[in-house]
């Protein structure tokens, strides 16, 4: 998905195509691909494993102006709808949407489907919204310093998308510990990887509620350790006294 406004095209717009162009060469044969540009309006070219027409559609492209990022996304994420294997979006762009109203309704269904979204944002980029798009479809955000280093950004995530997995794992022992320690390792390969994570809310989550006034406070204590021994005496006398010498609550 490429974002067509001037911002990222202009001189850069032939690096970005050449980027785009390479990445499709370079791919593995069997993946199956389309190409979604989009300004104001979005432009396809349908999913399938020739290149031809997709090289015809980058050729063609050139910039213009307006942006609408969550159409683009849309009209990716409805090509994507009927195929199957593992399906990935990659979007580049600033991060100016004109369409952000619907960005969230666009990024439900998209997750609905279990479409990952990589963006890759480019010049004057809107980091905060483009890793918001990544990170929300399981994805990840990288930045294009110039425009000669986008080949070897489209070069990383197709690397990403044709060696990653995921592992699914339910840890039960130990409930009450929250920090936890993952290591993987490939049998016969000089492979390993380890990551800590946390259980539920995270620490600095915790931390950040330390020492605030809590938002409501419906229990009062009567009796017990935290009364005085004289207090509590007093309260249980005249509590005898007005039921009649019986204990009452």
């Amino acid at each position: 998905v490429v974002d067509l406004t001037g911002r990222v095209g202009g001189q850069s717009m032939d690096d970005t195509k050449a980027a785009v162009a390479n990445f499709a060469r370079t791919a593995p044969e069997n993946m199956r691909m389309g190409l979604v540009t989009f300004d104001d309006v979005t432009e396809s070219t349908p999913i399938s494993t020739e290149r031809n027409t997709l090289r015809q559609l980058i050729d063609a492209t050139y910039a213009r102006g307006g942006t609408s990022i969550a159409l683009g996304l849309a009209e990716a994420g409805e090509m994507l709808s009927g195929e199957s294997g593992r399906r990935v979006i990659i979007l580049l762009s600033d991060g100016a949407d004109g369409s952000a109203d619907l960005i969230d309704e666009v990024l439900a269904e998209l997750n609905r489907q279990d479409i990952i979204v990589y963006t890759i944002g480019f010049g004057g980029v809107d980091v905060n919204y483009m890793t918001y798009i990544a990170q929300s479809c399981g994805g990840q955000f990288m930045q294009a310093e110039s425009t000669e280093v986008l080949g070897q950004i489209y070069a990383q995530i197709g690397t990403t998308m044709t060696n990653d997995y995921v592992l699914e794992f339910e840890a039960m022992n130990e409930p009450e510990e929250f920090l936890r320690n993952m290591e993987v390792s490939l049998t016969g390969e000089d492979a390993f990887a380890q990551e800590e994570y946390h259980v539920g809310v995270s620490p600095e989550d915790i931390a950040a509620e330390q020492g605030q006034e809590p938002l409501a406070n419906y229990f009062r204590q009567i009796g017990g350790s935290g009364v005085d021994a004289a207090e509590q005496g007093a309260s249980q006398e005249e509590t005898d006294g007005q039921n009649g010498g019986e204990d009452g609550f």
